[in-house]
């Protein structure tokens, strides 16, 4: 396999895509009233094809836990948060099949009011929004107004997307307008989402969990951050080693300046999924977090209070 070789100016762009993944990737299941922060990022919009390429994304990312709604099974998923202030970008990797009748459906309590009391007309306010899943039927391609537990066709604003993406893995994006929302930057708002299939309980699964879905009370908050996404310290290749490189199972690191150390280590896979997360509190560190992995690029990011290093390595 032949070793991808890049460029100081290519290796500045890839860690300005990555680093927005360092902030909160550790992030376990969110529970009821705790807050999410959406990204300012003005000078990156995705394309909005269902498809979370990192390379498109400069948002906050949180891994989430989906719930059965009947309290049975459960499982996991990441989900992207950005704005520009105008548009709020929201993608979620739903790490679940994809299938005629499945799809994905947001709420949003815009004023945060705990009241959904959504208009006909911009602002709608509290509204929500349905996605089907790759190649799914298109009658769950819908934009709702909310009132009490009542929801109501009504026309989209201009502009509005959602695109699904993936048969093995289902992936999907919106694209919401900030003034239908009706909610300014630094203020929050209230969020759901209900990921399902043919619409019965059992096959229904929520974020949050405990059968909120009329109850804006109890959702997630999103905080429209007025911070733009970190940026990344210009560091010499010579301060780490990464080797063998290409690898198999093991990343073997080396640290050759001390204001590295201590240091967080992450290592992602080309989607910017997490893979290995640890702490590195001496020059040398070995990793065996590869063993199951598949053949292809991954990216090594070294993070401290000052510094910010991302390494490209292949695996054989």
């Amino acid at each position: 396999m032949k070793t991808t070789v890049l460029t100081n100016g290519q290796l500045k762009k890839v860690s300005k895509i990555f680093v927005f993944l360092l902030v909160s990737h550790l992030s376990t299941v969110v529970s009821v009233g705790q807050q999410f922060s959406a990204a300012y990022s003005p000078g990156s919009s995705p394309v909005i094809d269902g498809v979370i390429n990192p390379g498109e994304w400069n948002a906050n990312t949180y891994e989430i836990t989906f719930y059965r709604t009947d309290g049975g099974y459960s499982h996991t998923g990441y989900l992207y948060l950005q704005h520009d202030l105008t548009w709020f970008y929201i993608g979620l990797n739903s790490h679940w099949n994809s299938g005629w009748d499945v799809y994905v459906q947001l709420r949003f309590d815009g004023n945060n009011d705990h009241n959904l009391n959504g208009n006909d007309y911009i602002p709608h306010t509290d509204f929500q929004i349905e996605c089907p899943s790759y190649n799914g039927w298109s009658g769950y391609r819908t934009f709702n107004y909310l009132v009490g537990t009542n929801s109501y066709p009504s026309t989209e604003p201009s502009g509005t997307e959602r695109e699904s993406a993936g048969t093995d893995e289902g992936t999907y994006e919106f694209k919401i307008k900030i003034e239908d929302l009706n909610v300014n930057s630094s203020e929050v708002f209230g969020f759901y989402m209900l990921h399902g299939t043919d619409g019965t309980s059992p096959n229904n699964y929520e974020f949050p969990l405990n059968n909120v879905r009329n109850n804006p009370s109890q959702w997630t908050n999103v905080l429209l951050s007025e911070s733009t996404v970190t940026t990344i310290n210009e560091t010499p290749d010579t301060w780490i080693s990464i080797y063998p490189n290409p690898l198999t199972n093991y990343v073997n690191i080396s640290v050759n300046n001390t204001v590295l150390i201590p240091s967080d280590i992450f290592v992602f896979n080309s989607k910017g999924m997490p893979i290995k997360a640890a702490q590195i509190n001496s020059q040398k560190l070995t990793l065996d977090c590869l063993e199951n992995c598949p053949s292809g690029l991954y990216f090594v990011i070294i993070k401290n209070q000052n510094h910010h290093i991302v390494k490209p390595i292949s695996k054989l």
